[in-house]
């Protein structure tokens, strides 16, 4: 669906705005974001054993990640991992700054 010029005669300045609306819309729900960072972030946890200190550094990351596009995130982590997270974090709560994430994380509300 392209946008219509605004030289058509038959149009008026109102349909004109709304159809380039319904193009904006349009082309936000195409948009697909590449989650391939978020993977190798999430690669962390293949990791016989974790140390505390990169745990540490795993969780001020995630943190800044929340903060800044919170939405994004939570979409990768709930809809494409399916909450594998979550399982991750669960099995290494003996490491403090793990733990704190996972609160963090079970604090965000979702709204519908």
């Amino acid at each position: 669906m392209n946008k219509l010029s605004l030289d058509e005669k038959d149009n008026s300045d109102d349909d004109v705005k709304t159809i380039d609306l319904e193009v904006q819309e349009q082309h936000k729900a195409e948009i697909t974001y590449d989650y391939s960072v978020m993977d190798e972030l999430i690669e962390f946890f293949e990791e016989e054993e974790l140390q505390p200190i990169l745990c540490g550094y795993f969780n001020k990351v995630m943190q800044s990640l929340l903060t800044k596009s919170k939405t994004k995130v939570l979409t990768y982590l709930l809809l494409h991992k399916k909450g594998e997270l979550f399982n991750k974090l669960l099995k290494n709560l003996e490491h403090h700054s793990l733990a704190q994430l996972m609160i963090e994380l079970m604090q965000i509300k979702i709204t519908g």
